[in-house]
């Protein structure tokens, strides 16, 4: 959706920001001309939380992560994969503030708090990262992975390298990452991920903030991570003639 104006003064108590993590900044415009004391960031990857943290002032922020599974096909979206939407602030419980937006969300989404959301920021950049990068480079949707015990185990290689970068940087997964992303196949087999979708229509993907904080912290370790990479910067320059990720 395009947003062609904004209603100045919003009052409301929270502001969600659920864009792609590369239009983050941008939709900080937006957020100049609400009042509302809590935000709330649900996005795949790295990058736009801490935007919006660093420009929050005295407001609240929090990050949320769904396991929503949806497929668009023009302005038709197909919920495929109901799950949770886990909501927290970074390294702080901050419960009291968030309380009123589950309240105001379920049904039909559950919404889950949880005191710290930096684990589960990185368990989804796991799942992101197998499923996202193979679909994405092959053309397949997410259930092809459960179906070839190659790419399972490619898959399952990149899990464990981003559970490690994880890990590095102080972060315990708050689920067995493995078994996460077994389950969030099975609900969304049909699916085309979110990155395959992007790659048909040559637009531009979150790879970079998917998978950047994993390759700096292993670097050349990341063994699994870069060949998958490098297979989806092959597909999107015979597709789409560039090897722009973002």
């Amino acid at each position: 959706m395009r947003v062609s104006q904004y209603a100045a003064g919003c009052t409301g108590l929270y502001a969600i920001v659920a864009v792609k993590a590369y239009q983050t900044r941008g939709a900080l415009e937006a957020l100049g001309f609400t009042r509302a004391p809590v935000v709330v960031v649900v996005q795949n990857g790295f990058g736009g939380l801490e935007a919006v943290e660093a420009s929050a002032g005295e407001r609240v922020v929090a990050g949320g992560v769904a396991e929503l599974g949806a497929t668009r096909a023009g302005w038709r979206v197909e919920l495929r994969g109901p799950g949770r939407l886990y909501v927290g602030c970074r390294r702080r419980p901050c419960a009291s503030y968030l309380a009123g937006l589950a309240q105001a969300l379920e049904p039909p989404v559950k919404v889950e708090i949880v005191d710290d959301i930096e684990p589960w920021r990185w368990l989804k950049a796991a799942v992101n990262a197998a499923i996202n990068l193979i679909t994405a480079a092959l053309g397949v949707p997410n259930g092809r992975l459960a179906e070839d015990d190659r790419l399972w185990n490619w898959a399952m290689e990149i899990v464990g390298e981003v559970e490690e970068a994880a890990r590095l940087r102080g972060v315990e997964m708050p689920v067995d990452p493995a078994s996460y992303l077994s389950d969030i196949i099975k609900t969304t087999g049909e699916n085309k991920s979110s990155t395959l979708q992007d790659l048909e229509s040559c637009r531009r993907t979150e790879v970079p903030q998917i998978l950047g904080p994993a390759l700096a912290t292993l670097g050349p370790r990341a063994t699994a991570l870069r060949r998958a990479l490098r297979a989806f910067q092959a597909a999107l320059r015979s597709r789409c003639g560039s090897g722009l990720l973002g």
